[in-house]
């Protein structure tokens, strides 16, 4: 029996980051991650970058760490903020800046395990974990947080609603003002 072809890293690491941006930051942060122990989760850290320069890819190793940090720190940055239908929602809180930390390094963690889960598998799977039970929260967030991008367009349609009732309102007053006069001018001559 011959092992299954083991998928090209970086097709590997860009089915992870299409996987994490699908994913909202409202999912993943349904789950409180327990913090790990600092000295064994790099000790995991170190073995995986030892184990991606032996293999020449450490630029690999970097570039989807950095990527995946980006994307987790972007859909931070997008639903700190949103406009509600009165303003902004400035009591929204996506959780403790603890837990946004501790997701934030399982991602990390997890894009590291990606590209080394060949070398090391094992260590690769400890590194994947906490972000694989955050992950698998899919669909538990509260439905009453729409995604980010779900909730702007509503925004925005019923700004545009609201200024069309405005112009519409505006021209028929203009409307009405302009026959008033028109039928002032024109009503002593039937008179």
């Amino acid at each position: 029996m011959t092992a299954a072809p083991v998928a090209p890293t970086s097709e590997r690491v860009r089915t992870f980051l299409d996987r994490l941006e699908r994913l909202s930051v409202d999912e993943l942060s349904v789950l409180a991650l327990a913090p790990s122990d600092p000295s064994e989760a790099d000790r995991l850290r170190e073995r995986a970058e030892v184990a991606a320069e032996d293999a020449g890819r450490l630029g690999e190793l970097d570039e989807a760490v950095d990527r995946a940090r980006d994307l987790i720190v972007q859909a931070f940055s997008f639903r700190g903020l949103e406009p509600t239908w009165f303003g902004l929602n400035w009591g929204r809180s996506l959780s403790r800046a603890e837990d946004r930390a501790l997701l934030l390094a399982a991602v990390q963690d997890a894009a590291m395990a990606i590209v080394v889960g060949d070398l090391l598998p094992d260590e690769a799977a400890a590194l994947a974990e906490p972000y694989e039970l955050a992950a698998s929260m899919r669909g538990a967030a509260p439905t009453s947080n729409p995604a980010s991008s779900t909730h702007r367009n509503a925004v925005r349609l019923a700004w545009v609603l609201g200024a069309f009732g405005w112009i519409a309102l505006g021209a028929q007053l203009l409307f009405d003002l302009v026959a008033e006069i028109v039928a002032e001018q024109v009503d002593p001559f039937f008179r």
